[in-house]
């Protein structure tokens, strides 16, 4: 083990089974800084609101038509 380690290295270290999940709006705070569109916000939302992968691949790839660079 580094003597500097993140939070998420440790806890994949220590706890190799546990499942990681982030918070959207924490991921949207920084994608927003980036992009500042309103309709890739939207195309955001509703990426993270999709119930199923095809929803989402969706959503995806209408941010993606608008802008490359917030798709990857």
């Amino acid at each position: 083990m580094g003597s500097v380690m993140g939070v998420i290295d440790a806890i994949s270290e220590y706890f190799p089974e546990a499942n990681q999940r982030y918070c959207c709006r924490h991921l949207y705070n920084n994608f927003k800084a980036r992009f500042p569109r309103i309709l890739l916000r939207d195309h955001f939302w509703d990426a993270t609101r999709a119930c199923n992968r095809e929803e989402f691949n969706e959503s995806m790839n209408a941010m993606k038509t608008i802008d490359i660079a917030a798709y990857n």
